[in-house]
């Protein structure tokens, strides 16, 4: 036993130089009793940021994540979705029903109803319900009903809401709310609203109680108190009227067109010596501002000392 003992000390200052040795340096006998290359190290693939998620045939969930796809749920196209609560998953590619909320990640191909709302991280193509609302952060194609709401990045769909419907980038189709419409881009389309519409580009109708505000305009505006447009190819029916050019003609109580036919007359007749006329609108329809008058001799008698006066009759 003090042999091994003694062996054991003579080797210690030969195993502290290999430990202070760099690696080149070691002999492959030495290297081969280094054990880190084999020590476990957790591996995580990368999944590309573009990569469709993995389809399945049907899902049913309670909450999110607490389904049939588990954990996996944000990762998983579905062609059958059904979330008695509310659900997240990666896609529809069918039909998805949920009792209050539907959130997808990416993309909807298909029919999605919710007893509240359904909320889409990429594009919608095919028909969206939602009790109350219903938002998109890219393209909605087909049909949009929501109870309140509707919001779209794009539109080339029918929207229809209780309240309002919003699309930034741009819309083609019909947007019918009972308050109002907005499209942030161009807008191929027509646009009724009880209360306003607006539409940052061009539009080809606009219907609203209230006031329709847009771009060009590729046929009609139509409101109950103001309409304004610049490029107008048909007409503006509303109390009060602003365009740049219009095409066919103005109906209203005011009618500005920029290019169109404005004039002040100032003149006399036979009733007033004076007369100033002022004519709005374009020159197949335009509206006379009319303003004359002129002194006549006052109907009453003059009191004592008093001679005749004069009073001034106008008319507008």
């Amino acid at each position: 036993m003090e042999e091994r003992r003694q062996k054991w000390r003579e080797s210690l200052p030969e195993l502290e130089q290999r430990q202070k040795a760099p690696a080149s340096q070691t002999s492959s006998s030495d290297t081969a009793g280094d054990l880190s290359e084999y020590r476990l190290t957790p591996v995580v693939p990368e999944v590309p940021a573009d990569k469709k998620p993995l389809s399945r045939l049907a899902q049913i969930s309670l909450l999110p994540y607490l389904g049939t796809n588990s954990i996996y749920s944000s990762q998983m196209s579905n062609q059958v979705s059904v979330n008695l609560l509310w659900g997240v998953n990666g896609g529809v590619e069918g039909l998805e029903v949920g009792g209050f909320v539907n959130t997808i990640r990416n993309d909807v191909k298909g029919v999605q109803l919710a007893g509240w709302a359904n909320v889409v991280g990429d594009d919608v193509t095919g028909i969206q319900y939602g009790g109350m609302f219903n938002m998109v952060r890219d393209t909605v194609s087909g049909v949009q009903i929501g109870g309140l709401f509707n919001f779209a990045g794009k539109a080339y769909a029918i929207q229809g809401a209780g309240a309002f419907n919003v699309a930034v980038n741009g819309f083609n189709g019909i947007q019918g709310a009972g308050l109002f419409n907005y499209c942030g881009g161009a807008t191929s389309g027509i646009q009724g609203a009880g209360g306003f519409n607006i539409s940052r580009g061009k539009v080809k109708s606009q219907f609203a109680g209230g006031f329709n505000l847009a771009g060009d305009v590729e046929n009609n505006q139509i409101s109950g108190m103001l309409n304004v447009g610049k490029k107008v190819e048909g007409y503006q029916i509303g109390l009060i009227n602003f365009a740049d050019t219009v095409s066919k003609a103005s109906f209203g109580l005011i009618n500005i067109i920029r290019k169109g036919y404005n004039r002040v007359e100032i003149g006399g007749s036979e009733t007033f010596f004076g007369n100033v006329a002022l004519k709005l609108g374009v020159k197949s329809f335009y509206n006379i501002f009319y303003l004359g008058g002129q002194w006549k001799n006052d109907p009453m008698p003059p009191g004592p000392g008093e001679s005749a006066g004069k009073v001034l009759n106008w008319g507008l």
